[in-house]
């Protein structure tokens, strides 16, 4: 089943159409909008679409990292 949310990233109002529970999604969003809002404080200068780009990678580097942590701990647990 399709949850229709609607979420405040850097003052824009979106709805997303997803099948995740509404508190997820909400989550999610105020994980984005706080990293944006992160970059944006340290590097004013920067544009909207910049600042976009480095909390995609940002978050795609944390997202990575995690993924290996886990992935060591499973071999460490399967040994």
């Amino acid at each position: 089943e399709k949850n229709k949310v609607k979420v405040l990233i850097n003052g824009t109002e979106y709805t997303l159409v997803t099948a995740e529970c509404e508190e997820y999604v909400q989550r999610v969003a105020i994980r984005v909008d706080r990293k944006l809002k992160e970059i944006k404080r340290e590097n004013s200068q920067l544009t909207n679409t910049m600042v976009a780009m480095l909390a995609a990678i940002n978050l795609s580097d944390e997202y990575i990292k995690l993924e290996e942590a886990t992935d060591n701990l499973r071999k460490q647990v399967d040994k």
